[in-house]
């Protein structure tokens, strides 16, 4: 029997639409943020819940954030106060077959001190550009990053799960460097967190009540 284009274009999207449909209201928690304390930051416990419907839908390279940005830590003194953040899973949907490729080692957690901002990804790298103090890659905030990093891992193995569960088939396969700069810029110039304080030292210089 042949197949007729038409129809069988007819049936991908109307599966694709039933798919995004049933998974409207099936959810996964991102975490962002969690309990730490090292003067003059503390740091909360915080995450955002998205629905499985926004991984589905538009077939490029892209990622989803967990929420809005949420409060996940403050100084003790600092203008501003608070530290911001959002997690966020990079990958690509597949609508015909329902699929999605989550790209290894993107799976991060952004956080932001005013306009200073700081991407931590889940395979222990991090990029903070040339910010003047929040420069958490450094060691500054020891455990800090590191502890993003084991989240933001967790929050990929939670996507996969819940995505897994709303019947939506997950590869982990690389994609070419030029298309994750694409979607998130600057991940090429990532680098290994350090885990000697002394190195950062200097990131919060000038902030009262640090030392």
């Amino acid at each position: 029997m042949r197949k007729n284009p038409t129809a069988m274009a007819i049936l991908a999207f109307t599966l694709a639409t039933f798919f995004v449909q049933s998974a409207a209201a099936q959810t996964v928690t991102l975490n962002v943020g969690f309990v730490y304390a090292s003067k003059p930051f503390t740091g909360f416990s915080a995450g955002g819940t998205i629905t499985i419907a926004r991984f589905l839908g538009t077939p490029y390279n892209r990622k989803v954030n967990s929420t809005s940005d949420l409060t996940v830590g403050n100084f003790t003194h600092g203008i501003p106060p608070t530290v911001i953040g959002h997690a966020s899973i990079v990958f690509q949907y597949f609508p015909d077959d329902n699929h999605i490729n989550i790209f290894p080692g993107t799976s991060h957690i952004t956080t932001s001190w005013g306009t200073q901002t700081c991407r931590v990804y889940e395979n222990r790298t991090c990029d903070c550009g040339t910010n003047a103090n929040w420069q958490i890659c450094t060691g500054v905030l020891p455990g800090y990053s590191d502890s993003l990093a084991a989240l933001a891992a967790i929050n990929r193995a939670q996507a996969i799960s819940g995505l897994t569960a709303a019947g939506v088939r997950v590869t982990q396969d690389n994609v070419a460097a030029a298309d994750l700069e694409s979607v998130v810029p600057g991940i090429s110039k990532a680098k290994k967190i350090s885990s000697n304080p002394a190195a950062g030292a200097a990131g919060f210089v000038g902030l009262p009540g640090s030392k």
